[in-house]
C-alpha cells in the first residue's frame, strides 16, 4: 500500500490482481483505478513526480499473448445449452480454458459464472510491463493516465527503485536497467559482474544528508 496525499483527498494506492486502485482514506471508497495488470503482482508500485510506476510480470502475459475474450453474456447465449446461467466443461470445450480450469473456477463448483468469466477475461487481457501512470482522476483512468510502458528485462519479484530522478530495475541473472522516468527510455543496461543469481529483495537508494 502507498499513501498518496493530494490536497484535501488523501488516498491509499493498492495494487492487486489486474488493477491498481486509489481508495479514499476517509471513506474506503474507490476513487480511480487502472487495469491491464497481471494476476500475480509481486513488486510494490513506487511513486515519482506525480506518477506511479507499476512493474508486473506473470507467465502467459508477454506482448502478443493477449486475447480479446467475449463478454459473459455473449458466450452464455451461444454455449449455455442447458440454460442454467453457467458454463460447464462440456459446454465450453475450449482447450485453453479447460487447461486452466482449476484457476478459473473460483468457487470450484464445476461451472463458470459471470464472476469466473470476468476473472478469465482479465487474465487473458493482462500485459507484462513496467508501466507509468499519471496520478489522479475519477473512475477508470487506464487509458487517460497511461504515460508509457517498458516490456523488456522485467523482474519477477523485486520492486523498481525511483532514486534521484532515475528509475532502476534488477532482474534475475543480474540484469540492471536504468530508465528515464518521464519517457521510459533506457539510460543504461548491463549485467552485474559476479551477481548472476535470482533476486527477491528490491534495490535501495542511499539517502545522504547535507553537511551544511
Amino acid at each position: 500500500m502507498i499513501y498518496y496525499p493530494p490536497k484535501g483527498r488523501p488516498q491509499a494506492l493498492l495494487a492487486g490482481s489486474y488493477r491498481l486502485v486509489a481508495y479514499s482514506v476517509d471513506t474506503g471508497k474507490e476513487i480511480w483505478w487502472v487495469s491491464g495488470l497481471t494476476w500475480q503482482l509481486k513488486p510494490t508500485p513506487v511513486l515519482g513526480k506525480g506518477v506511479v510506476f507499476v512493474q508486473n510480470w506473470a507467465g502467459g502475459s508477454d506482448t502478443g499473448q493477449q486475447e480479446d475474450i467475449a463478454p459473459f453474456e455473449d458466450v452464455l447465449a451461444r454455449l449455455d445449452t442447458n440454460h442454467d446461467g453457467k458454463l460447464s466443461k462440456e459446454e465450453i470445450k475450449d482447450p485453453k480454458i479447460l487447461n486452466m480450469w482449476r484457476e478459473v473456477d473460483l468457487e470450484d463448483d464445476g461451472a463458470l459464472d459471470q464472476r469466473d468469466w470476468k476473472f478469465y477475461r482479465s487474465r487473458r487481457a493482462a500485459h507484462n510491463g513496467l508501466v507509468a501512470f499519471r496520478l489522479g482522476g475519477q473512475g477508470d483512468m487506464t487509458e487517460k493516465n497511461l504515460l508509457w510502458r517498458y516490456e523488456k528485462s522485467l523482474p519477477n519479484v523485486p520492486s523498481p527503485l525511483y532514486y534521484k530522478d532515475v528509475l532502476y530495475m534488477l532482474k534475475e541473472g543480474g540484469i540492471f536497467t536504468s530508465l528515464d522516468p518521464e519517457t521510459g527510455k533506457v539510460l543504461k543496461q548491463a549485467r552485474l559482474t559476479g551477481a548472476l543469481g535470482d533476486y527477491f529483495s528490491s534495490p535501495l537508494g542511499r539517502m545522504t544528508r547535507s553537511t551544511r
